[in-house]
């Protein structure tokens, strides 16, 4: 168990000390969108997904955050993810339906980034003027060739690459040399660096002026204004309409 925790606060603490500058400048580009009144744009799949949901509608989080969030994509859908992912074309279907304008950021989160819809999302974005930055293992997954046609991975079409570290093969504790190495690193590592980005962003809001648009537990009595800021948003995000009508008990009879 402590190993698995050393292993991890040790990843987390290399990362963010090698990235430092890069946190720093994407923290300044989403700073810049949102203070213009824009929206922050997330995609990951199979469980990258977990880290968009992560930045979505989370107490302490940001409101102007759109998670694109394919199910499909996931275990959870009805098709076989591994083999849609690879799928060339696929990523111009999913972002058909979100509304991403340009000057705005894009995170594009995969430990891999060797499938094409994830390089794909990456071009298209870029292609529509947003400024496209990568959570990726690159150092892991140096040697293994991309699946796209064009041999591109997301870390060569990503404007801004945030390498996590995380090892080959994700897991970090050898509990018997015969076994394969135990304990997933990727998401709890980009968990943090994510948080650690919109922890800087909204330093920066503060710092210029900017009110930031956070969200507070409703557990607490942040409902209220979780819904004033959603309404706020819920043309970019339409989410928010059904968050906020669910959640209202019924009057009928």
């Amino acid at each position: 168990m402590f190993q698995y925790i050393k292993h991890i606060v040790g990843l987390i603490e290399k990362a963010a000390g090698q990235q430092e500058d890069k946190i720093q400048t994407l923290a300044e580009r989403i700073a810049e969108s949102i203070g213009a009144g824009g929206v922050l744009h997330a995609f990951g799949t199979g469980h990258s997904h977990m880290l968009c949901e992560e930045l979505f509608h989370r107490s302490g989080g940001l409101v102007p955050v759109n998670a694109i969030v394919d199910i499909n994509l996931t275990q959870w859908g009805s098709v076989n993810p591994s083999l849609l992912e690879r799928m060339p074309g696929y990523a111009k279907l999913i972002l058909a339906a979100h509304d991403l304008r340009a000057g705005e950021v894009l995170l594009v989160i995969s430990n891999s980034g060797i499938n094409p819809v994830t390089v794909e999302v990456a071009q298209e974005a870029k292609e529509r003027g947003l400024f496209v930055a990568a959570l990726t293992s690159a150092e892991a997954y140096r040697d293994v060739p991309s699946r796209h046609p064009s041999g591109l991975k997301l870390s060569d079409v990503a404007e801004l690459v945030i390498d996590t570290g995380v090892p080959k093969g994700d897991g970090v504790v050898e509990v018997d040399p015969k076994l394969p190495k135990v304990g997933p690193a990727s998401t709890v590592v980009t968990a943090a660096l994510i948080n650690a980005v919109l922890v800087e962003t909204v330093n920066r809001l503060v710092a210029a002026g900017f009110e930031p648009p956070i969200f507070i537990s409703g557990n607490v009595g942040g409902d209220e204004h979780n819904d004033v800021l959603m309404k706020r948003y819920a043309d970019r995000i339409p989410v928010y309409y059904k968050i906020m009508t669910t959640r209202k008990p019924s009057r009928g009879g």
